[in-house]
């Protein structure tokens, strides 16, 4: 028999107010579909010996399926019985799972996009510190990409190792008590162990930004950081020497996973 444990062990959302995601479902409902076609396969072996059972060849089990008040003819019955009961249960499996997937979260529930710079001609400041809000969390996530998009190629920012871009990540409390650097990315060519601005002093070696390329704090960079239900994310840059001023529009993409 299909073993489901694997399914629901820590599965329940009760309370968290986290989405599930659609995949979660469907895992749930190929393992209980598997489970009813297990019992349904029980039932139609069990069928086929009690037809085989009448046959003039084999008197003495023919005998006691025949007998109402045998045990084998009870269990038959039992057997037969169970097939109203499966097949509405199957029916009430389906609409529940129907039910569920169309609360799920779906892939596009699971990125969010922002502007920070909507002008074509407006360009993101290269002579001073900045930073913003991007995100705030509605429930239990773990941030899984962060991806910067910028237009034109007027702000293409390369390589260097004296005019650069320093760009951090930062998760805010709830309260607004807690602040805490959480990734970083650049545009220097060779890395830097100490001297860099932000709360650090490391300056990873980075890449390029170039128009329409996305520039990406990726999975391994973010290494599974998490934000509780409110706690926010924001970015902000530091350009060291004069790097290329990013010109817009920019947007900046989100993507994240329920806990």
């Amino acid at each position: 028999m299909t073993d489901l444990s694997n399914y629901f062990e820590n599965r329940t959302t009760e309370g968290t107010g986290s989405p599930i995601e659609a995949s979660v479902f469907n895992n749930w409902g190929a393992a209980l579909q598997a489970v009813l076609a297990e019992a349904i396969a029980a039932r139609d072996v069990a069928i086929d010996a009690a037809e085989q059972a009448t046959a003039p060849a084999d008197d003495t089990i023919a005998a006691l399926v025949g007998s109402e008040t045998s045990a084998t003819r009870e269990q038959m019955d039992a057997v037969f019985a169970s097939e109203v009961d499966l097949d509405a249960a199957r029916l009430a499996l389906e609409s529940s799972i129907a039910g569920l997937q169309a609360q799920a979260a779906s892939t596009e529930d699971l990125c969010f996009s922002t502007h920070i710079q909507t002008g074509a001609t407006t360009t993101w400041p290269n002579t001073s510190n900045q930073s913003v809000p991007l995100f705030s969390a509605p429930f239990p996530l773990v941030i899984t990409r962060v991806a910067m998009l910028m237009w034109s190629s007027t702000g293409n920012a390369p390589l260097s190792d004296t005019s650069y871009w320093l760009v951090e990540l930062r998760k805010h409390s709830a309260d607004n008590v807690t602040t805490t650097l959480i990734a970083q990315k650049s545009t220097r060519l060779n890395a830097l162990a100490t001297g860099g601005p932000g709360s650090t002093g490391a300056v990873p070696a980075g890449t390029a930004i170039a128009a329409r390329i996305p520039w990406v704090f990726s999975s391994a960079i973010l290494a599974g950081v998490t934000l509780a239900a409110g706690e926010s994310l924001s970015w902000s840059t530091y350009p060291i020497g004069s790097p290329t001023a990013m010109y817009g529009p920019v947007s900046l993409t989100i993507g994240y996973k329920p806990l």
